[in-house]
């Protein structure tokens, strides 16, 4: 499997253990642990907020398990890749779905896992998310 995320690379050849020691985490709650801590190293790590670093670590995320699970009907996705690193127009990848036709995928880290995601937070990615398939 290769990781195609346009960030990928940076990250790890500034720190190569990151990666190994974030995806041997064996729940959701830890490895969303896992990413607050490793945005507080943001500078470090080549990036002017953590905010943005958590992102992209949570997108890279995304990459790995819609790959790694494309198969799995539960999941519904294959042939995932990452969105243009370019132009932020909340997709943040695109696949088929289990139906084969074209989907985006949106991705969003939230670290309170209480916090319902908001209607308005998706408004991005209905729009646009057509547009960037046809």
């Amino acid at each position: 499997m290769m990781i195609s995320h346009s960030s990928f690379v940076n990250i790890y050849n500034k720190d190569i253990t990151l990666f190994s020691d974030l995806f041997s985490s064996r729940t959701l709650t830890e490895l969303t642990r896992k990413i607050v801590q490793i945005s507080k190293r943001y500078s470090e790590l080549g990036y002017k907020d953590g905010d943005k670093l958590k992102g992209d670590i949570f997108e890279i995320f995304a990459e790995c398990f819609f790959k790694i699970l494309a198969s799995d009907n539960r999941v519904g996705v294959y042939g995932y890749e990452p969105g243009p690193p370019t132009e932020d127009y909340g997709v943040d990848g695109v696949g088929l779905g289990m139906d084969g036709n074209p989907c985006t995928i949106q991705v969003k880290f939230r670290s309170n896992q209480t916090e319902e995601l908001k209607k308005d937070s998706r408004i991005v990615l209905d729009k646009h998310g057509k547009v960037s398939l046809s």
